[in-house]
């Protein structure tokens, strides 16, 4: 998968891999949380230039209505923990000032069931002339990055879940 947009063309009714100006990270802080019930954990890897300051997802049919915001670490893995079941999708990324979204016609909705733990997928972004780029990447993988979210979720009772994941 493979999506493009310019970074100047891009607006809100096309729904495009956009850039806009903003002042803030949307990046959660602070610890994962502990394990709340009948919540579900995502889990995924974004690498960009200039590092990833924040990743957020929602209901693939109201992209633009409500957000989860991930814990998102220098390495470029993020975290969603304590998700309401349901489908989501991944919104968009952002970084160095920027919100970069996912096309449209690019979201790849997945289920987040309770007590589980789901991988959301492993993103690259980079530029060509001007040009965002985003694709689906081979590495790091899904279990790769589970090793680094058990680490980062110990002692948040996400344990049990992340051990089950097949």
């Amino acid at each position: 998968m493979r999506t493009t947009v310019s970074l100047a063309a891009a607006g809100f009714a096309a729904i495009a891999l956009s850039s806009c100006v903003v002042a803030q990270s949307i990046h959660k802080t602070g610890p994962i949380e502990k394990i709340e019930p009948g919540t579900g954990l995502v889990y995924g890897h974004v690498t960009m230039p200039g590092g990833v300051g924040g990743v957020d997802m929602a209901h693939p049919r109201l992209i633009f209505a409500g957000n989860e915001r991930a814990h998102v670490y220098p390495d470029g893995d993020f975290v969603f923990e304590n998700v309401e079941p349901g489908e989501y999708a991944l919104r968009r990324f952002f970084s160095q000032g920027q919100y970069y979204y996912f096309a449209y016609q690019h979201i790849r909705p997945f289920e987040v069931k309770p007590g589980r733990v789901t991988f959301a997928g492993s993103y690259e972004v980079h530029f060509e002339g001007g040009v965002a780029v985003i694709s689906a990447a081979s590495a790091p993988t899904s279990s790769q990055i589970l090793r680094n979210v058990f680490e980062r979720t110990s002692g948040s009772g996400w344990d049990a879940a992340i051990r089950a994941r097949p």
